[in-house]
């Protein structure tokens, strides 16, 4: 399990009062090193978002993983956890075996939504030149075995989170670890 996506077995809609539920953040809206799925579970503690026909948008509580503070809009959500759902996203927390997670390629896309992988970025960037003009929207310094889907979501093994790279208009690079 690399993310929780809308439609995952184990997550009710958002329905009703939301005040001491588990809710499943939009993974999205975290940081990417915290785009795991221990990190998505967040306990709503209270704000007028708890509320389904409330004028407020906030929503207050912890996050279970490291039981920090936060604030999210009610629409940062995409469902509520099921205890199973709970179980298996905190369970979820060693690397694929067998995997050499030091291993990486550049996967560079474009703002049309191609992209393409290589040992370099130069050799990414030439073999996407080749099939489209659109601009460099964004790179990624990820493991070989990443993969995008087809509503452009990254999924990658557990333990190799990609880092962004940002490329400057010299040709040189620098990454980005948030």
């Amino acid at each position: 399990m690399n993310i929780i996506a809308q439609g995952d077995k184990g997550l009710q809609p958002l329905e009703g009062d939301l005040t001491n539920k588990v809710l499943v953040l939009l993974h999205t809206k975290l940081n990417r090193r915290h785009q795991i799925p221990r990190f998505q579970l967040f306990k709503a503690l209270g704000g007028f978002g708890c509320k389904e026909r409330s004028l407020g948008r906030a929503v207050f509580g912890v996050h279970i993983a490291d039981n920090e503070d936060a604030r999210w809009n009610r629409s940062d959500f995409i469902g509520i956890a099921q205890d199973s759902l709970i179980k298996e996203a905190m369970e979820d927390t060693t690397p694929v075996k067998g995997i050499d997670l030091n291993a990486r390629v550049y996967m560079v896309f474009t703002k049309d939504g191609t992209f393409s992988q290589g040992d370099t970025v130069d050799q990414a960037m030439t073999r996407l030149r080749r099939i489209t003009k659109s601009a460099v929207s964004v790179a990624y310094h990820a493991h070989p075995e990443s993969t995008i889907n087809d509503f452009g979501y990254m999924s990658y093994p557990s333990g190799a989170e990609p880092v962004e790279v940002k490329i400057k208009r010299q040709g040189a690079i620098w990454i980005d670890g948030n």
